[in-house]
């Protein structure tokens, strides 16, 4: 088993959607405490990189001492409101990337890629959609941008209420060799889909997820069943992210995923949640400490267990990033051939 874990790395501001090019990124003076917890627990990240971040002098600094200290991998993150070109009307909708039109998707993506390239030397291979607004549309337009590994998919979640995609079908995979179990009516695309590590601590994960949607479908959630149950340890559906979750609900949900083998775990969190009053999940500078710990906790049960923590371009394409369609495919083929032992 190894551990990814992908931070996206964004400016300060939470939920201001305004189509800007600048604004403050304080946070990422805070990354280097938790970098260094990273390194010290064998753990190397990917920072999913905002055109904001990357354009900003001294946040870019920060990540750059960090890419060439070995220690991080450097991916895109694309939040379409602040990525030129602007085109497209100021709306919520619009500030998921899966609703632009493809030509514009490509043209972000593209302005992100480059900037990156410029800034850190290097040409960013993993992407992430900003809110998760991501199909195959974008899974072609970063294809066609040079990417080959996506972590936009977060299984059992949908979207829909904030305009974005619908994932609550897609079971949690370690990783799809390309995109055609996620969207099995287009043409497969060649990328590694590494989704989110979402689960259950219940032994049968579709059951657990069907009881779970039931409630929040019907009468039922208007009565906090859902909470109630998780309380009770019935029914306990958790990210693994430290920004909304305990330490040991995350320990458990790894015990869960090794005794069924899973090869991957992929933890998420913001970059902002480490200053207190930037993001809803550390609102003060008491939960933004909490916060840190629960990350400690974890990374430490990590590094005791022997997980080794790895970053996506290393693991799934090698040193090698001139040959990695084939590395791909071989890789792809390794996939099949454990499927079927």
């Amino acid at each position: 088993m190894k551990l990814f874990v992908t931070v996206d790395t964004e400016a300060d501001d939470w939920d201001d959607f305004r189509p800007v090019s600048d604004g403050p990124c304080n946070n990422i003076r805070q990354l280097p405490k938790v970098h260094e917890l990273f390194v010290s627990c064998g753990v190397r990240p990917t920072y999913l990189v905002s055109h904001r971040v990357a354009t900003d002098d001294e946040a870019s600094g920060t990540l750059r001492d960090f890419l060439d200290s070995g220690t991080c991998e450097i991916g895109s993150h694309c939040h379409p409101w602040e990525t030129p070109p602007y085109t497209e009307s100021n709306s919520l909708s619009n500030t998921m990337l899966c609703n632009l039109p493809a030509e514009l998707q490509k043209q972000k993506i593209a302005t992100l890629t480059d900037c990156i390239e410029q800034r850190f030397g290097v040409r960013p291979l993993t992407f992430r959609a900003g809110r998760w607004g991501y199909d195959h549309n974008v899974a072609r337009a970063i294809r066609e941008n040079g990417y080959r590994i996506d972590t936009s998919i977060t299984p059992y979640i949908s979207w829909k209420a904030d305009y974005g995609p619908d994932f609550s079908s897609l079971e949690l995979k370690p990783y799809w060799p390309n995109t055609a179990e996620i969207f099995p009516d287009e043409e497969p695309v060649d990328l590694f889909e590494v989704p989110a590590t979402i689960g259950f601590l219940q032994k049968d994960f579709s059951a657990a997820h069907a009881r779970h949607r039931s409630i929040a479908q019907s009468w039922l959630r208007y009565l906090r069943v859902g909470g109630i149950l998780y309380h009770l340890r019935l029914l306990n559906k958790v990210w693994l992210s430290p920004e909304v979750y305990s330490a040991y609900d995350m320990i458990e949900l790894v015990k869960r995923l090794r005794e069924d083998k899973v090869e991957y775990l992929n933890m998420v969190f913001h970059s902002q949640t480490l200053t207190p009053g930037l993001t809803p999940f550390a609102r003060t500078k008491e939960e933004s400490e909490r916060f840190y710990r629960r990350l400690e906790t974890f990374l430490q049960f990590i590094a005791a267990e022997g997980i080794k923590g790895s970053t996506l371009k290393e693991e799934f394409l090698g040193n090698d990033e001139g040959d990695s369609a084939s590395l791909l495919s071989d890789a792809a083929g390794d996939a099949a051939s454990m499927s079927a032992d």
